[in-house]
């Protein structure tokens, strides 16, 4: 064998094992106990409410892969807002050397989530709330806060593939069922948020079954708005918001 082709056979392998070493390094970094509570407890900041994670790994073309996701419900911890059989995070390895978890893209794959109506009227949606200047301000004064803090999380893109999304009301009655639903959206940093949704089917009320219902949305951390809604039923458009 040529020297050219021994040494050019010598740095492949060679980078091919700096490569092997850096990944499992990460993944060793990524799924120690200290990381995944600082994870956690960024999640908890972020939605209000416990995240549990049944595993996770890490490569460079895949980013973070979380399987087994469940998201209790704030409000009844032995109920799952969120279910998903896994959530890929892409992110910045950079940032989290100073405690920042800067997502560039998220995608929950085949969740079931519960958009539920509490007593009062309002809906508990699985959505962080919009923070408010005042918010945000008493938190960077708190000397306790800053002492303990851990990962800033920053999400900036989401997506959600071949969900089902359950409306229940105060009766704890489903009143509104979408299913095969695809949304993708961006997250402002006041955690507002904007895209668009496809839904396969859907039920309304257990009577209106329209099918392929699409349209664009927003979240202002208390509505959620969707002002074009257009779909198909009974063989005939519909429109609505």
């Amino acid at each position: 064998m040529p020297k050219f082709a021994k040494r050019f056979f010598s740095i492949a392998a060679g980078f091919l094992v700096a490569t092997a070493i850096v990944l499992l390094c990460i993944n060793l970094y990524v799924q120690s106990d200290g990381v995944q509570q600082r994870i956690r407890d960024a999640a908890l900041r972020s939605l209000g409410t416990e995240v549990k994670i049944r595993s996770t790994m890490y490569t460079p073309w895949s980013g973070l892969v979380l399987r087994g996701i469940s998201v209790a419900d704030p409000t009844n911890a032995n109920l799952n807002i969120v279910e998903a059989t896994a959530l890929r995070v892409r992110f910045s390895l950079v940032p989290l050397l100073n405690n920042r978890f800067v997502i560039t893209e998220c995608t929950l794959f085949e969740p079931k989530l519960i958009v539920r109506q509490l007593e009062n009227g309002d809906w508990l949606i699985p959505l962080p709330p919009a923070r408010t200047q005042t918010q945000e301000a008493s938190k960077e004064a708190s000397p306790s806060t800053a002492k303990g803090s851990s990962f800033k999380a920053e999400l900036q893109q989401f997506r959600l593939r071949s969900g089902n999304i359950v409306f229940l009301n105060a009766k704890n009655r489903a009143i509104v069922t979408l299913d095969r639903a695809d949304i993708s959206g961006q997250i402002a940093s006041n955690h507002s948020a904007m895209g668009i949704f496809e839904v396969g089917k859907a039920d309304f009320f257990n009577s209106l079954k329209p099918r392929k219902i699409g349209g664009p949305f927003t979240w202002d951390g208390k509505v959620l708005d969707f002002p074009d809604i257009q779909g198909s039923l009974a063989g005939g458009q519909v429109n609505g918001n």
